[in-house]
């Protein structure tokens, strides 16, 4: 039963898939195995520190954000507000994907809505306040206000629809 268990971890089973891909690379082109694992760690020297960065700002959230807070915030009560603070938020974040994700998993484990984390992640993957120069330059300013407005506009609808069909998916 406990290997049961341990195979249904997605961990598990993505480090079993990269391992037996790796197998067969390494079995039927040996030198291509060699770049795949220095490519490997390479990435993963490049990325260590902000990774130890990302587990202490989760472990400081987990902390410092109470869930009183957080639910008045970004929780169900919060309404349009809330939605509108969360898509605000998405547009301030910086930082990748695997850096986000686990600080969102906290805020909705501490009370959090579905449509706000939602909002926060429509809303950082589509305006990235970093890159606003760049679009600004290349693709001119008419092009970045209509698009970001857009996109601001349709954050909170998209993000409600996502709550909704979750709801609705857990309950088939």
């Amino acid at each position: 039963m406990k290997i049961l268990k341990i195979i249904k971890d997605e961990r598990v089973v993505y480090l079993l898939l990269t391992t037996l891909i790796l197998f067969f690379i390494r079995l039927f082109q040996p030198a291509k195995a060699v770049i795949v694992i220095e490519v490997a760690l390479t990435t993963f020297k490049n990325v260590i520190g902000i990774i130890i960065s990302v587990m202490i700002l989760v472990g400081l959230a987990s902390v410092w954000l109470k869930p009183q807070g957080i639910i008045k915030f970004l929780g169900k009560e919060s309404g349009f507000k809330g939605l509108l603070f969360a898509s605000v938020i998405g547009i301030l974040l910086t930082g990748p994907l695997y850096a986000v994700f686990p600080l969102l998993k906290t805020l909705r484990e501490k009370g959090a809505r579905g449509a706000s984390i939602a909002a926060i992640i429509t809303a950082w993957g589509g305006i990235r306040l970093p890159l606003i120069p760049l679009e600004i330059h290349f693709l001119g300013l008419s092009f970045f206000f209509l698009r970001n407005f857009l996109l601001f506009l349709l954050t909170i609808p998209t993000s409600l629809l996502i709550e909704k069909t979750e709801a609705f998916l857990k309950k088939i």
